[in-house]
Order: structure tokens, then C-alpha cells, then sequence
């Protein structure tokens, strides 16, 4: 029966994922010689070329493929089992990994983990920041247990598990000419300086549809990837910037930010999304995380 080395599927597995093998042997800390002979190994056992080496990195072939996906099925086994066995204990301990937008910080740090923390207070979390393209990568390729992402594109292996619905809204300081408007039209953006998310963020795809179906063309004078930099450039008066409410809550209850609501049908209807690859089968700490952000979404 042919056995395959662990160490060779690790650094096969490492060197996909990060894009390199110069990448993969940094974080293994090993010479990229190392990796490269391991993966040379797994060809020359299995027959198959595995990746093709170019220079913007290593490119997966169909056999590559292949196996790729039998090693996250591995992976996911090897994490189902642990979870069935701190299950049998009662789960006094466990990990989870969860994949989040930054704005999602606020909320899920002070109003949501703390009740969970209090009543298993041996379980640890690892909180993983990215944009909605990269968060839904981390939950299909089994990097992390779930994702709680803004507007996810469709994807035929990520599944749902709850949706609330979370308008976006024009966001200024309290002093902006707009700020005592009731509602506010996508076009009236088009007058004031701007900051908005980069195009890998699912706020700024859903805002490009919307432009899409006005004919119009947003020009923005900041374009960052930290909602921390929208936030500062909205309350220094230095123009408005377009995210959900719940991403500047606290702000406005402390009077330092304003919030409209924007009148268009796509941007009333944006969407949260707690999110798992499909067929994943959570236990223990993971699958307890999952049950307990549905009910906080829910809320």
C-alpha cells in the first residue's frame, strides 16, 4: 500500500497555500531546497506532476489538485475527531478559529465572545482579520472553523448558516451637511469627499453594484483596507465613508459619528453571513461558537 510522508503533504500543503515555496519554508523554517526535495518526493512516488514552478510561485496542476483536497479532507478528520474527544469531556477545553472582518471587532470582542468566555472559560479563540474574499478563502480550504463576513460572493462550497440583514449607511461627523438628512441618494456622494474599502471587501462589491445600476461612478479621495481609517476620516471631518451601522455603533452612541441610511433596494438589503465550508462537520468548541453567534445574530 503506498504510504505518503506527512512531512512531504505539510510542506506540499504550506507551499499552496502561502503561494511560494520561498514562503512555505520561511514559516516551516527550512531552506526552500528542503521543501522543494519533499515535494519532488510526493511526484516521484505518486507518478504525478504536482505543481508547476514559475515565477509568480507554485501553480497547482489537476493531480496537485487532487491532492490538495484530500489533505484538507484529512485535516478536517484529524480536527473532527479532536472535537468528538473533548466532547466525551465534557468540553472543559477546545480551540476555535474564526475568520472576521475588522469591522466586526467592536461587536464580537464586547458584546458577543465575553458570555461565551464566562461559561467555558477554558476554551481559546483565535480571531483571523481579512477582507470577504479572504476570509471565505480561510473557510473553504479548512484554514479556519467559520467566517462572519459582509455581502460574501456565492460559492458553491461555503454555506450559510445565518443571514441578518445590515443596511449600509452613509457615515459622517455630526456637523457634516448631510448628517440631518433622512435619507440620502447614492448620486449625493458624488459631492463630498469620500473613503471607501477596498474592492476585496464585500461592502465596496455591494456599493459597485449599486453604482452599477446608477450609472454613476464613485471617485473616492481615500481607498483603505482598515475600517479604523474610515471611522478617523469621517469624525476629522474630512468627508463621509459607506459602512453598516453596526460597525460604528459605539461611535454614534458617543455622538462622534452620524449615520444616514442610503435609499437604494441593494444597499437597504446588505447582508451579515455566518459562514462554514459545506458538509463540515463542527464539534465540540466550534460547533458551540457556531450555535452561540447564530443566537447572538438572531438577537
Amino acid at each position: 500500500m503506498l504510504k505518503l510522508s506527512h512531512k512531504g503533504l505539510n510542506y506540499f500543503n504550506t507551499a499552496v497555500q502561502l503561494g511560494t515555496v520561498r514562503a512555505a519554508a520561511d514559516q516551516l523554517n527550512v531552506a526552500p531546497s528542503a521543501v522543494s526535495r519533499q515535494i519532488s518526493k510526493l511526484e516521484a512516488q505518486l507518478g504525478n506532476q504536482l505543481v508547476e514552478r514559475g515565477r509568480r510561485g507554485v501553480k497547482l496542476t489537476e493531480a496537485g489538485c487532487v491532492l490538495q483536497e484530500y489533505v484538507q479532507q484529512t485535516q478536517a478528520l484529524e480536527q473532527t475527531c479532536v472535537a468528538a474527544l473533548e466532547d466525551l469531556h465534557g468540553l472543559q477545553a477546545g480551540h476555535v478559529d474564526l475568520a472576521v472582518g475588522e469591522g466586526f471587532v467592536n461587536s464580537l470582542v464586547g458584546e458577543a465572545l465575553p458570555s461565551l468566555q464566562q461559561a467555558y472559560p477554558q476554551v481559546s479563540y483565535q480571531l483571523h482579520f481579512a477582507g470577504t474574499n479572504e476570509v471565505i478563502r480561510q473557510v473553504e480550504l479548512d484554514e479556519v472553523h467559520m467566517g462572519l463576513v459582509f455581502h460574501p460572493p456565492r460559492h458553491p462550497r461555503i454555506s450559510s448558516h445565518h443571514v441578518s440583514r445590515q443596511p449600509l449607511q452613509c457615515v459622517m461627523a455630526p456637523d457634516h451637511p448631510l448628517a440631518s438628512h433622512a435619507n440620502l441618494a447614492v448620486s449625493d456622494m458624488l459631492d463630498y469627499p469620500l473613503a471607501l474599502q477596498t474592492d476585496n471587501f464585500g461592502i465596496r462589491q455591494l456599493l459597485a453594484m449599486a453604482e452599477f445600476e446608477q450609472r454613476i461612478q464613485l471617485q473616492p479621495q481615500l481607498v483603505t483596507n482598515a475600517i479604523a481609517a474610515l471611522k478617523q476620516f469621517a469624525q476629522s471631518q474630512q468627508g463621509m465613508t459607506v459602512l453598516p451601522e453596526f460597525v460604528v455603533r459605539q461611535e454614534v452612541q458617543m455622538g462622534l459619528l452620524a449615520c444616514v441610511p442610503i435609499d437604494h433596494a441593494l444597499l437597504q438589503n446588505g447582508e451579515v453571513h455566518l459562514v462554514t465550508r459545506q458538509s463540515r462537520r463542527l464539534l465540540g468548541a466550534p460547533q458551540l461558537m457556531l450555535q452561540h453567534l447564530r443566537w447572538w445574530l438572531a438577537q
